[in-house]
């Protein structure tokens, strides 16, 4: 079958890991054309420090031989810090590709070192948009916020990645595994943020993944 190569990129302490297994145990629930379980395969690279350091994920569903995205073969990157989004992007997102980025600045240790600079925001989603088809950004740090737990921003992020459809992923599977693996206490919370993002990025013209969206 179709390979549908997705990377979720980050910062240590963001959640993204956990956003790309939540991806692979939802796979695990799905069907193939064949009717057999939907293949799946993640590879992660980890920068020089777990907290601060950038984090990305590659997850590769269907008949993927290894686990790494080739450039330009992203066809969904879901960037939960701008910088760290730009930065995967440029080699990674197909130019049929879709980008949806929390806008919300965590600052990376590269550049609290001095060895990098930050560009503006509009700058980088500027950037995106020459990359690849179509971007949806929005601060789901505070829509996290709003729902009383910033630790949910990345479970909010695969909601507005679900409403775009470039997930080969069904809601049900996706809210099972969240439901499944969220800590305890917090499977509720967890869900209603799932469905917060897909609210906002279905509000942000999201669904179906045409078009292109921004909001605060």
């Amino acid at each position: 079958m179709k390979t549908t190569n997705v990377i979720v990129a980050g910062v240590g302490g963001q959640g993204s890991i956990l956003a790309a297994h939540i991806l692979g145990k939802a796979a695990i629930r799905e069907k193939a054309p064949s009717g057999k379980p939907l293949q799946v395969r993640i590879g992660e690279t980890y920068g020089a420090a777990m907290r601060g350091g950038k984090v990305f994920s590659h997850v590769r569903f269907g008949d993927a031989r290894a686990p790494l995205t080739m450039e330009d073969g992203a066809e969904l990157v879901i960037g939960l810090e701008p910088l760290e989004a730009l930065r995967v992007a440029i080699p990674y997102l197909s130019p049929d590709g879709v980008c949806v980025i929390n806008t919300a600045q965590y600052v990376p240790a590269d550049v609290k070192m001095g060895r990098a600079q930050y560009p503006a925001t509009a700058g980088i989603i500027d950037g995106l948009k020459k990359l690849g088809r179509k971007v949806i950004a929005f601060d789901a740090t505070a829509a996290a916020k709003e729902l009383g737990k910033p630790q949910v921003m990345s479970v909010l992020m695969l909601g507005a990645a679900s409403a775009t459809g470039m997930l080969p992923l069904d809601e049900k599977s996706l809210m099972a595994t969240i439901e499944e693996e969220a800590p305890k206490g917090t499977a509720e919370l967890n869900l209603k943020a799932f469905r917060r993002g897909r609210e906002i990025a279905e509000s942000l013209g999201g669904a179906g993944a045409g078009g292109a969206g921004e909001g605060a």
